[in-house]
């Protein structure tokens, strides 16, 4: 018999309890739900004894959770924290052949050798998230004139469940910083410049309910109820609630954002062999090609080569590019597809004796066959001062067509080169417009899912990272994964109505609190402020940049002289050298040069 007794002490919340899981049959196989659960030995050990079949190497990791149960009888383990990082820092049993019975102490939970504590990720249950500010889409609060006129300073509130739930918190970001409270403890309505939310996680929605009460100084003054049906209709919306008084009579109204983030649908393709979260290996920038070669329509130098092709990224990444960044998006047929517009022209013959005309139409409202058989053109086109390229943009060579699949790019993009995937999602304007006119797009849960389909499918060891503008996709991408960092993207200054979109002063606390990666800025935000990166790595985050100029070789130098973990830039092919060196580390093209492609991969591989 061979026989291992695991030991950890670890101090656990209530109703959870200490979970192993591994690479071995008895252990999960890495997966979640067929993890072992350990017994309490005394105030804070927990124990157990696995019997092993056949002898080998045996890796494994603690995880904290719990078991739910749902209202339909379906039960499954939740994470509340786990071991996360590469494979190299699972714990591990060497060369365990002889059939004894061993005793594994492996002393306190979170010491695993460069091991992080991870938080972990939504594996059956939902979460939903109220998000209070004074952004513009709506007054905050509304109060009819019988009622005082009370100033928003004077307002407070606190949240009322009226139903079982796994976990709650209050997040308030103010400038530069975070608090958090739970949801029944009075928390100030925001003041300019600030964002309070409410996030819940439960395991059954269909009878999820709970109300605001609003309180002016220690007086209540109002509820505003929130019911189940209310969270079905999208995963993303902003809602108004009927503010009653004691009487039940409406005295005014309460605006919010509701976002409801579900389980990722494809549970099985997620495991706990590693994870990359919140881990980031010390290392020189990065230098990311921005679309490949570059945006070869709209920038101030266009790139040669047609951005966003296969071309772009396999040339990008014969140039000694560490990763390559472009955009997802999905088509009608809900099939995803690297192209950065959300809408592009097609050539349409006019009558007999008239020029032809570009229609402009968006990429969701056309099948994958319809793309790929439409005489298409950039959107820039349509501009009178538009010029023509210097590529061909009707060639049908898979290498040189626009919207290839994103599962083409995963399959034949060499795997050494890491990928910044950014998720295109129309951002919500102050003038409650979308981008490029785009006012309907799939839903929120979909899309997200539909991309992590096809990236845990085809990713194999390629280093991946998550972007987007979008704070509520970010948060979904966080929530729904337990493997890829995230990065945030930001453009302070910008016209999105969210606030976090506007102003690095949030977004830094917002990335924090979501322990998001870290944060990808606009250009200017570096130009303007020579101590940014050295602010976000304070909040343990990453910081990167991209822009026009950040490709220009003293705008590299100084980025990297800085501490910037990434820079996004064009035309990287046409960059005799990545014109920089971090102080303490060689300069990744010597080391492409000197060891070869396999080799930096294996230098380079884990995040």
């Amino acid at each position: 018999m061979r026989s291992v007794e695991f030991s950890i002490v670890a101090s656990v919340p209530e109703s959870h309890f200490v979970g192993i899981v591994g690479n071995r049959v008895e252990l999960g196989e890495w997966t979640l739900q067929k993890a072992k659960k350990m017994r309490k030995m005394g105030s804070n050990r927990w124990q157990t004894l696995i019997q092993f079949d056949s002898p080998g190497n045996i890796m494994y990791r603690y995880f904290v959770g719990r078991k739910v149960k749902t209202s339909s009888g379906k039960e499954y383990l939740a994470v509340k924290y786990w071991e996360s990082g590469p494979k190299s820092t699972a714990r591990m049993v060497l060369h365990f052949d002889e059939p004894s019975v061993l005793h594994k102490d492996d002393h306190e939970f979170g010491q695993a050798t460069h091991a992080q504590i991870e938080n972990g990720w939504l594996s059956g249950q939902s979460e939903v998230r109220f998000t209070f500010s004074q952004n513009g889409e709506a007054p905050l609060i509304s109060l009819s004139q019988n009622i005082n006129c009370l100033p928003i300073e004077s307002l407070s509130l606190s949240f009322c469940l009226e139903c079982d739930v796994l976990s709650s918190h209050v997040t308030h970001l103010k400038f530069s910083q975070s608090t958090e409270c739970t949801v029944d403890s009075k928390a100030s309505l925001p003041k300019e410049a600030e964002v309070l939310t409410y996030v819940i996680e439960a395991s059954d929605l269909t009878s999820f309910s709970g109300k605001f009460v609003i309180y002016q100084d220690t007086k209540i003054i109002g509820y505003a109820a929130v019911t189940s049906d209310m969270l079905a209709e999208s995963s993303t919306s902003y809602i108004q609630l009927a503010i009653l008084n004691e009487s039940f009579n409406v005295i005014g109204s309460l605006c919010m954002e509701c976002v409801v983030i579900n389980t990722y649908a494809n549970q099985p393709l997620l495991n706990m062999r590693e994870g990359f979260c919140s881990h980031w290996k010390k290392r020189p920038t990065l230098h990311i090609g921005h679309r490949g070669c570059g945006n070869s329509f709209t920038a101030e130098i266009p790139s040669d080569i047609y951005e966003n092709t296969m071309l772009s990224f396999k040339t990008a990444s014969e140039h000694s590019a560490d990763m390559i960044e472009f955009d997802v998006q999905l088509t009608k047929d809900k099939i995803p597809v690297v192209f950065h517009d959300f809408t592009i022209c097609t050539d349409v013959n006019a009558k007999q004796g008239s020029k032809s005309t570009l229609l402009e139409v968006e990429v969701q409202s056309l099948t994958y066959d319809e793309l790929m058989n439409c005489k298409l053109r950039h959107r820039a086109r349509k501009s009178p001062s538009s010029v023509d390229p210097v590529f061909d943009e009707d060639s049908d060579e898979l290498y040189l067509r626009p919207f290839p699949t994103f599962k083409e790019v995963l399959e034949k993009v060499p795997i050494h080169t890491g990928f910044d995937i950014e998720l295109k999602w129309p951002e919500y304007n102050q003038d409650k417009s979308y981008s490029h006119g785009v006012e309907k797009f799939c839903d929120a849960n979909e899309f997200v899912d539909k991309i992590l389909d096809v990236v845990f499918t085809y990713c194999g060891s390629r280093r991946i990272v998550f972007s987007t503008f979008d704070t509520n996709i970010c948060t979904f991408l966080k929530r729904k994964q337990n493997r890829f960092p995230v990065l945030f993207l930001m453009d302070e200054g910008s016209t999105f109505m969210d606030l976090r979109s506007r102003h690095n002063s949030l977004a830094i606390p917002f990335a924090a609190s979501e322990k998001f990666a870290g944060i990808c800025f606009c250009e200017q935000s570096a130009f303007a402020d020579d101590t940014i990166v050295n602010t976000v790595h304070n909040q343990n985050l990453r910081c990167f940049f991209y822009g026009d100029h950040v490709g220009e070789e003293d705008n590299r130098r100084m980025l990297c002289q800085r501490g910037a973990d990434g820079i996004i830039y064009d035309r990287i092919h046409q960059t005799s050298s990545n014109g920089c060196t971090s102080d303490n580390n060689l300069n990744y093209v010597s080391i492409i040069h000197v060891m070869g492609y396999v080799t930096a991969w294996l230098l380079f591989r884990h995040l």
